[in-house]
């Protein structure tokens, strides 16, 4: 894991390679500009252990990782590549990477689990920064049509429950540079789900059916059997 250190007025980043300890300056920055650049080395680091991502040859793991990813610019100034695009998978890969430590396992578990959801309907490759309105309206209407327990659909509560994670995620990476601006929830709407009728007594429902209750009945009988009594 990659941690700060604040020495003087500048922040340094240290993080463990192979077993060695490294460090590099960050430089006079806010507390959450440091914390988010130690999540991105988090991260950096996370996708070269899983092997989806290789050091590129000749370039040392301090500059990668203070480059944020990318090799450092040559001598005479040739262009740097942009950074990929922002995905919904590396959204989740960083909030992932930065909360493991901090939350507990059973929770990371259902983050885990809303995401694979989201990805499912959305795409692994879906630029997070675009995302809008009618994107969380769509995936509300394919989740509302999906069956959940025993065959039933799903809840809008378990939908809404999705989408907590990701307003979550997102309102993190906004801290993070990774996505920018408000989470475009705004005006969403959810299906409406028919609700159990309320608790009811034997003789609530009773008084439902023909003829009342069971004692109205053995009135009505009586009265019959004896039309002069009351």
């Amino acid at each position: 894991m990659a941690s700060l250190q604040l020495r003087g007025k500048s922040y340094a980043c240290i993080f463990c390679w192979h077993g060695k300890r490294q460090w590099f300056t960050i430089g006079k920055v806010s507390a959450a500009e440091a914390e988010a650049k130690a999540a991105q080395v988090e991260y950096l680091l996370m996708r070269l252990g899983q092997g989806l991502i290789e050091l590129p040859p000749g370039v040392g793991i301090v500059d990668f990782v203070r480059n944020d990813g990318k090799p450092p610019e040559p001598r005479g100034g040739a262009p740097v590549p942009s950074p990929a695009v922002p995905t919904l998978g590396s959204l989740r890969d960083l909030y992932l990477a930065t909360h493991d430590g901090s939350l507990e396992e059973r929770t990371l578990d259902g983050i885990r689990l809303h995401f694979k959801h989201l990805a499912s309907i959305l795409g692994e490759q879906f630029p997070i920064k675009q995302l809008s309105l009618p994107d969380l309206q769509g995936y509300v209407e394919r989740r509302s049509k999906a069956r959940g327990h025993r065959g039933r659909t799903l809840s809008p509560a378990t939908i809404k429950k999705e989408l907590i994670t990701l307003r979550t995620a997102w309102n993190w990476g906004a801290k993070t540079g990774h996505v920018a601006g408000k989470f475009p929830s705004e005006g969403l709407r959810y299906p409406k789900h028919d609700e159990k009728p309320p608790f009811q007594t034997r003789e609530q429902v009773e008084r439902q059916l023909p003829g009342g209750t069971e004692a109205e009945r053995g009135n009505d009988r009586l009265k019959r059997a004896h039309p002069g009594a009351r």
